[in-house]
Formats: structure tokens, sequence, C-alpha cells
């Protein structure tokens, strides 16, 4: 088996970003999740591990939901779900953890609203967390991810998503081998003949009508 990797979302006008990946299984459950809500939102949270300065992954099997308050166009965690994400993060005793919190637009575009936004500036006032990922999905399996920090100042960028898939390894040989013996390249084009000037005298060696 290889893993094959399926970009999601990338930002706009910049050649590079942070990437953020997620199985394929985990993805699935918060889709199913956002269909599952029908006509109301849904939140949920999973925990990430950065492995290198601009990499970082979803940590498999962390997909959750918590107590929420939940309408057609917002979803949030309630006390006792914030308890619970507290409570779940301390099972990871390793530095480099972060919360990816992630949310449903209900048949929507999977891009960050206005709303949501202004609820990650409020969140970015109140929390103790240097980091944080968000994420935004729709029913229809598109999704969005941004990444911000907050120390030592707020700073935020939208990240390339891709989702891992584990695929069979596929033996191209015979493929190769029929591809060698089938395909040929084009012919080079034919050159243009060189025309040969004529001489002014014709070319009948007994025609001796010149003059001295």
């Amino acid at each position: 088996m290889t893993l094959h990797s399926t970009v999601l979302s990338r930002p706009q006008g910049t050649s590079t970003a942070p990437q953020l990946s997620i199985d394929r299984a985990d993805f699935d459950t918060i889709i199913r999740y956002a269909t599952a809500a029908d006509k109301r939102e849904v939140c949920g949270f999973a925990f990430v591990r950065k492995y290198g300065p601009d990499y970082f992954e979803v940590i498999p099997g962390s997909v959750f939901i918590t107590s929420q308050l939940v309408a057609p166009g917002a979803a949030q965690p309630d006390a006792i779900g914030e308890t619970e994400v507290m409570d779940r993060e301390e099972e990871f005793e390793e530095a480099g953890i972060y919360r990816l919190l992630w949310h449903s637009h209900v048949g929507g575009s999977a891009a960050f609203s206005s709303t949501d936004l202004n609820a990650h500036q409020v969140l970015s006032a109140s929390t103790a967390l240097d980091a944080m990922f968000f994420m935004v999905v729709n029913n229809r399996g598109q999704a969005t991810a941004n990444m911000e920090l907050y120390r030592p100042i707020r700073m935020g960028t939208q990240l390339l998503l891709a989702v891992l898939d584990e695929v069979e390894a596929i033996d191209l040989a015979p493929y190769q081998e029929e591809i060698a013996k089938k395909c040929h390249a084009f012919p080079p084009p034919p050159q243009p003949m060189t025309a040969i000037p004529s001489s002014p005298f014709g070319d009948d060696e007994d025609d001796d009508t010149r003059t001295y």
C-alpha cells in the first residue's frame, strides 16, 4: 500500500503554505456528521500533531463532537463540551499538539464566513492556547482550513488542506513494456530541398553560342 495525497484547498496567490493533512477515515467522519446534522450546523474537534516547520497532521482517530448549542447558522460548544475538550487534550502528554475546531456549513460553500472569522477573533482574545486550527466543511465533501497563532502576536494563514488515502501499489511494468513496443516517436520533419542555381550559359555542353 502507498499513501496518496489529494489536495482539497489551497491559499490563493501563493505557491507555498503550511500543510495540514487528514486521513480519509477521519475526514469522512466529519463529512458524515455534517450530513447527519441536516439543516443545522454541527461542530466538533480533533487534535493535530506537528511533524515539521510547515507540516501538520490530524491525529488518526481523534475526531469527535461535544455537547453544543446549534442553529441553522451556528454551532458552538457549551460549558460541558469545553470541559470534554480539555479532558481529551490531557490524554496527549507531549509538546506540539494543537486543537482543531471544525464546523459544517449546511449546503453552503466550504469557506469561512464573516461570522466565523468574528468568532475566531473573540476566541483569540480569551484563549490561553498558543495556536489553533480551524476547518469548515459542507456535505458535498469540500473543506477549507486555517491556522492561527496567538503568541507573541495574533496572526493567521490559510492552509493547504490534503486528505491522505492508502491505495494499493500498482505494478506499471506490463504497461511500460507495451508502451515501449507500440509507441514510437514522430519522425523528424523532412528537410527543405535547397535550390541549385542554374548556369547562365545553360546545361548543354554543345551549345556554343557564348560570345567573348
